[in-house]
């Protein structure tokens, strides 16, 4: 139920903060948030991570850019699902993360035919990325993920029924 809710107040935070950008900002304004670091701007992106398969043809990158992340998400969250029970607290996190992020980012693409960015971050005058949401909700999940699986403890060599066997 807790995971549930959680997935849900997530996917909810991101949609609000891109429909109120997309609303309220004009494409290409740039507002600073902390100067030299972080700006506030509506940056449609119609490919993926730094606007990779931005400029493939229509007919190629919108199925590429709905198909294969549908097919990755459901993927993700049917082995979420089959495994929950038997994940580390820290493994479950990651997974709401992951997926919250995941769906926000395909109703962008279903919707509107591009994700939302808006939120771009700078080292001084050097503009790095613009993301939204939904990516840090990915970038975080994916840390966690990461930790969680360096974190989970093996078996004692000797405990393995290999081990057993040659000993």
């Amino acid at each position: 139920m807790i995971p549930a809710v959680l997935f849900a107040l997530l996917l909810a935070a991101d949609q609000a903060n891109k429909i109120w950008v997309r609303a309220h900002v004009p494409q290409g304004q740039v507002t600073p948030l902390v100067p030299g670091l972080f700006d506030l701007t509506y940056a449609p992106n119609r490919g993926v991570a730094f606007s990779t398969f931005a400029e493939l043809p229509p007919a190629v990158r919108v199925p590429l850019l709905l198909v294969v992340p549908s097919l990755v998400t459901v993927g993700v969250a049917v082995y979420a699902l089959r495994t929950w029970r038997v994940q580390p607290a820290l493994m479950r996190a990651a997974f709401v993360l992951v997926l919250s992020g995941a769906v926000g980012n395909l109703i962008d693409r279903v919707c509107f035919g591009e994700v939302t960015d808006f939120v771009r971050f700078r080292l001084g005058e050097r503009v790095l990325f613009v993301n939204n949401l939904a990516d840090d909700f990915i970038s975080i999940g994916a840390v966690l993920l990461g930790l969680a699986i360096l974190g989970q403890r093996r078996a004692p060599a000797a405990a393995t029924p290999a081990a057993r066997l040659s000993g």
